[in-house]
């Protein structure tokens, strides 16, 4: 289906413009419109339930679901998304514009901007080995978690993105829980939370983080860059003025329940531990190891 658009259309159930049958292997959606489109349960714009979809070059304005996926609800296998543009969707529980939650998925080289949800104001993502590349995520809120991209999946891959000024509870940016994730050459700018996590809130085990820029973030508690809740490393991360309670003196904010390992990077940084740990932060500058005590100030001023 192609230069197609659908506007103010209603579903009982799913897919307010189109749902997509199981049975459509290599089904393929471009150049298409969808407009002011509703579902009372999910999919406000597309419901998908294929293998092996392609949807590209799409414009998703202001569709709306009771539950999941304002813009597209994705159930099938090995998916691709991509050149599409969101705004002004949203979703009474999870993913504002997309809910994924088949494996193999790929998103890409899409605009995410003004969506709204209880949790993944963008995005959230459910799928396993999912790769998100490319996307731009602005102004996107949650009454909750994970503003731009709540991503539980494991294996999954974010690159090449951007977050700015997305608003929440807790991890404006990403909110991250699925284990072996990695996230690189991104940049976080202007994201704030009322609570945890100004930018990042990462739960998921052996998560790494790299050669990605945090400026300007703010947590009105713990984290004002990234809030660590599980064992994860940084390479080459640099830190701009990203602020937790609301104070200039607790700039850069990491707070980790965790040990933490950061090699490389630019700014001075203040990492907190939670009152039950007793272990050390573990960071490596210039290919040195040094040994830091829990709540200290460390300065990054090399990059690798």
């Amino acid at each position: 289906m192609t230069d197609s658009t659908f506007t103010n259309n209603h579903a009982k159930l799913d897919g307010g413009g189109v749902c997509c049958g199981s049975s459509g292997i290599n089904s393929t959606i471009t150049s298409s419109t969808f407009i002011n489109n509703t579902a009372n349960n999910n999919g406000g714009g597309i419901d998908w339930n294929s293998p092996d979809g392609i949807v590209t070059d799409c414009t998703f304005i202001g569709n709306n679901a009771t539950h999941y996926g304002g813009g597209v609800v994705w159930n099938g296998d090995n998916g691709i998304l991509s050149n599409s543009i969101f705004t002004g969707n949203a979703a009474n529980n999870e993913g504002g514009a997309i809910c994924w939650n088949r494996h193999e998925g790929i998103l890409k080289d899409s605009t995410f901007t003004n969506n709204h949800a209880l949790h993944g104001g963008g995005v959230r993502w459910n799928g396993d080995n999912g790769i998100i590349s490319g996307c731009t995520f602005n102004e996107n809120r949650v009454d909750s978690v994970g503003a731009g991209l709540y991503l539980s999946g494991d294996n999954g891959t974010l690159t090449g993105s951007s977050f700015t000024n997305n608003t929440g509870r807790w991890a404006a940016a990403v909110r991250w829980s699925g284990s072996n994730g990695n996230l690189t050459n991104c940049i976080f700018n202007g994201n704030s939370v009322s609570v945890e996590g100004g930018a990042i809130a990462w739960s998921g085990d052996k998560g790494i983080i790299s050669s990605s820029s945090f400026i300007n973030n703010n947590a009105a508690r713990n984290g004002g860059a990234i809030y660590w809740t599980n064992a994860g490393s940084m390479v080459n991360c640099n830190f701009v003025n990203s602020k937790w309670n609301n104070a200039t003196s607790k700039s850069n904010g990491i707070f980790t329940e965790y040990d933490l390992t950061i090699k490389g990077g630019r700014g001075i940084v203040d990492i907190v531990t939670s009152n039950t740990i007793s272990g050390i932060s573990i960071v490596v500058l210039n290919n040195e190891t040094y040994y830091y005590p829990p709540n200290t100030n460390i300065n990054l001023p090399n990059k690798e």
